[in-house]
């Protein structure tokens, strides 16, 4: 078998997906006598930055075609009349394949307006290709902001989601972009890894190479774990600053509240722990960024647990320092997202809560009771985690508050001495 993407790291399973189609095209006599033809296109969608358009090229590449690339990049009419020019082409010059780049951004770019010029237009391109060896290889970040006519079988019959590589896969990316970086010899490149996972290919790129311009602007000779923290704190929440001018007593208020956090979710959700800072965009806010598995929101429990570690900042403000804390309105949004999924869209608390599109006003009064008793029963499941590991959470503040950010690692030392008790 070959192999024609031996460019790419990973995403095996849009290798093989892809080899399939241009093993057809290379051996179609083979495939013939199967019954079989050359699949009709192929449309390579997800977020920004997992390498689809790479894998265009590379497709590209292996097919040997004549290739056209399309683009939006004229004028509303003037795009109109290349799209269909460049199709023409194409057909003169079979077989051919044009590239259609961010389809999802020929036109206006949300699933109101589907029945743009531009659409229509290619998708009649496509129509009138189909007695020709023209194959159309599209991308697109968002396919709901395509028309479902476009994207259907027969015009594009492979249809592949390229997700952010994950496990064994997104290690191996991970790894590969840090293979030519020079790395502080006393960091463990697992812990470079686990920062890095889940994120997009042109994340992780962007996020190392902007720790090695960190590191040298700081006249250091390799790039640090607390490198790559710091410079995902800021992709996350933009410009940090420890000389934010919030007193001491302030501070050491932030870092219970966010050691509060810490707890809750090393307790509820093990192992998915990567930084918490002191600061982040908004000078008063800590941060807490984890790593959960997709998997878990199938789980009734991960909407309850996140609803206990979205309310354990509070919970550990008013233990310590017996007062309501004011800093928490993000963390209330979240908890009250997760409550109104466990009883609306779980119906846990009987189908009575159910919102449905014609509903009554009692509905909506016994739905918001049920998310009110479901908060206040999490609200105290928090305090309970804070209180049965109140060491635990003062040595996190307090080293919070000294180094202003700390890795997984750091809580994994602090909490080595302590049996969590839940």
């Amino acid at each position: 078998m070959n192999n024609y993407f031996e460019n790419v790291i990973g995403y095996e399973y849009v290798k093989k997906e892809l080899s399939m189609i241009l093993e057809v095209m290379k051996s179609e006599e083979k495939y013939k006598n199967l019954g079989a033809k050359i699949p009709k296109n192929v449309l390579l969608h997800g977020v920004p930055g997992v390498g689809k358009t790479l894998f265009a090229n590379e497709f590209i590449k292996a097919s040997g075609r004549k290739s056209y690339i399309i683009r939006k990049d004229k004028s509303n009419g003037d795009f109109v009349d290349y799209i269909k020019l460049t199709f023409e082409e194409a057909k003169k010059n079979e077989p051919s394949i044009i590239l259609l780049d961010d389809l999802d951004k020929f036109a206006n770019g949300d699933a109101n307006h589907l029945n743009c010029e531009e659409y229509i237009t290619v998708q009649s391109c496509i129509d009138d290709a189909r007695q020709h060896d023209v194959f159309v290889f599209a991308t697109a970040n968002i396919i709901a902001n395509l028309p479902s006519s476009l994207h259907r079988n027969g015009r594009f019959d492979k249809k592949i989601e390229v997700k952010i590589a994950k496990g064994d896969s997104g290690q191996e990316i991970i790894k590969f972009y840090l293979k030519n970086k020079k790395i502080d010899k006393n960091s463990d490149i697992d812990v470079f890894v686990k920062l890095l996972q889940g994120k997009s290919c042109a994340n992780i790129e962007t996020i190392i190479n902007n720790a090695a311009v960190l590191a040298g602007y700081e006249n250091r000779d390799s790039i640090s774990v607390i490198d790559i923290a710091n410079i995902i704190i800021k992709d996350r929440c933009g410009n940090t600053s420890i000389d934010s001018g919030i007193s001491n007593d302030n501070q050491m208020l932030v870092a219970y509240h966010e050691a509060g956090h810490v707890i809750a979710n090393d307790i509820l959700f093990p192992n998915t722990l990567n930084i918490v800072s002191l600061f982040s965009e908004f000078s008063m806010e800590g941060v807490v960024i984890t790593n959960k598995d997709d998997n878990s929101r199938f789980d009734l429990d991960f909407y309850k647990n996140n609803c206990i570690v979205a309310l354990s900042g509070k919970a550990a403000i008013e233990i310590v320092y017996g007062k309501i804390d004011v800093g928490c309105n993000s963390d209330l949004h979240d908890a009250y997202r997760s409550a109104d999924m466990i009883v609306d869209n779980c119906v846990a608390y009987g189908f009575d809560k159910f919102e449905r599109p014609k509903v009554s006003n009692e509905l909506y009064v016994r739905k918001e009771k049920a998310i009110y008793q479901e908060l206040e029963k999490c609200y105290q499941e928090a305090k309970k985690l804070i209180l049965g590991n109140r060491e635990l959470l003062d040595r996190i503040a307090n080293e919070l508050f000294k180094k202003k950010l700390l890795l997984f690692t750091d809580v994994d030392r602090l909490k080595a001495s302590f049996q969590a008790r839940t």
